[in-house]
Formats: C-alpha cells, structure tokens, sequence
C-alpha cells in the first residue's frame, strides 16, 4: 500500500540520520573507521579497524553497543514509522557505541 508522502518523510529521515550520524562519528574522530553510505532510503555503514582494513570484529563490537542501547542496527534503513523521536534516540545511541569503538581502537576490540 502506498502512503502519500512516505517516500519524501523517509528520505528525510534518512538524510537527517546520514547527516547527523556523520557529525557524530567526526566528533568521535572516527572519520578514517566509520562510513555511513548508501541512499537516505538505504543507508549502511563500514567499520574499520586500526590499520584501516574492513573489520568484523569492529563491526560486532559496534552492533554489540548499539544493542546494549537498545537499537538493532545492522543497518540504517528507515522507515515511515520512525519519528524524529526514534532518530534521535538512534543518534544518540551511535555516539554512545562511538565512544566504545574509539577507545576499542586504543585498547584492542
């Protein structure tokens, strides 16, 4: 079933989340380990590891955190039913798991 206007407030929320999402991983300094990609309706992202290498450990240690923040997220796909409220929980929960991934790459996963 299509919704008038869905596909416009899911490429906003997309955008918003690419955008925002970005701000926080260059807070972090994490700008040389973690990508978000992809189109606002389809977004993913890359997780590298010290020496700059795709990275699965980084990955699960990422999702691990996202997790325990209570947003699974194997990837940034968004839809109509998330409001500015679900975004903003989900930034928030990236810049918590970001903290963990940037002492992860001190310290060792």
């Amino acid at each position: 079933m299509y919704i008038k206007g869905s596909s416009k407030e899911i490429y906003r929320q997309g955008r918003r989340l690419k955008t925002e999402g970005e701000e926080v991983v260059r807070r972090h300094g994490l700008s040389d380990y973690v990508e978000i990609v992809g189109k606002p309706c389809s977004l993913f992202y890359t997780t590298l590891d010290s020496s700059k290498s795709p990275s699965q450990a980084f990955r699960s240690l990422f999702l691990q955190e996202m997790i325990r923040r209570g947003v699974l997220m194997p990837s940034l796909v968004v839809s109509y039913a998330h409001t500015d409220d679900d975004i903003d929980r989900t930034l928030a929960a990236i810049d918590g798991a970001l903290a963990v991934y940037a002492q992860a790459l001190d310290d060792g996963v």
